[in-house]
């Protein structure tokens, strides 16, 4: 993992993580919307008990 710095961003989760936290970019859990794409709501989940962990906003 790299260090934060001005400007850059750092991802967590792969892809199909993002995509399941949000039920594939589900429009009902956009929160806003921007020059650079919309941000959704997601949970992250326990791959094992299904139980919520975190509630997230991601980018697409």
């Amino acid at each position: 993992m790299s260090s934060p710095s001005s400007g850059s961003s750092l991802s967590f989760e792969p892809p199909q993580n993002r995509a399941a936290a949000t039920r594939n970019f589900d429009d009902s859990l956009v929160v806003g919307s921007g020059g650079f794409g919309k941000v959704y709501r997601g949970t992250i989940t326990n791959n094992n008990n299904g139980e919520s962990l975190l509630d997230v906003a991601i980018k697409r």
